[in-house]
């Protein structure tokens, strides 16, 4: 007995809104430009950037204040805008500060739209997904004191484990780090 057209028609329609409800909702993460523009609108390529974290509901980015050097404030991004600048504690050694800073203009957030996927694949894990990425530098160990070059962290997490992997500004894969 073959099944009637209405029937075979409602259980294509259950099964794409199921899978289109299964869908994450786009975020900053995977559509990082409007951050990407509020903060080159904001500060223009010339800031000097601590950090920079993205979530998929929201971000912030950690930038010397460049009338005063020895500042260095957090910006959050929530509903699509850049908030008040917020004191971030870092120290008042100046020569550390400046070595841990790296040009707004050497980031490219458009790059996420690559990784992301790459991450997952790489993280080698049951269901990951990205769930942040941070972009600082990282504190030499060992022999080698001091601070590197800028990494693109993303965080992939599922129910049974997790990566850290961890790329250069320019998208090439620097390791990765499994839980």
């Amino acid at each position: 007995m073959r099944p009637s057209r209405a029937f075979v028609a409602f259980v294509a329609f259950a099964w794409s809104a199921g899978a289109a409800a299964e869908q994450p909702a786009v975020g900053l993460l995977d559509q990082p430009a409007p951050f990407d523009a509020a903060l080159r609108s904001r500060f223009g390529q010339d800031a000097r950037v601590l950090s920079i974290g993205i979530r998929p509901e929201d971000a912030e980015v950690q930038l010397q204040d460049p009338t005063t050097p020895s500042h260095v404030d957090r910006y959050p991004f929530e509903e699509g805008a850049l908030g008040e600048p917020e004191p971030v504690q870092v120290g008042r050694n100046q020569r550390e500060i400046n070595a841990r800073l790296f040009p707004l203009a050497d980031v490219d957030l458009s790059i996420l739209q690559r990784l992301l996927p790459d991450a997952r694949e790489r993280a080698r894990t049951e269901e990951g997904q990205a769930t942040q990425v941070t972009i600082e530098r990282v504190e030499g160990t060992g022999d080698y004191p001091g601070w590197g070059r800028p990494l693109i962290h993303v965080i992939v997490t599922g129910p049974r484990g997790g990566a850290v992997v961890r790329y250069g500004l320019d998208g090439k894969h620097r390791g990765t780090n499994r839980w």
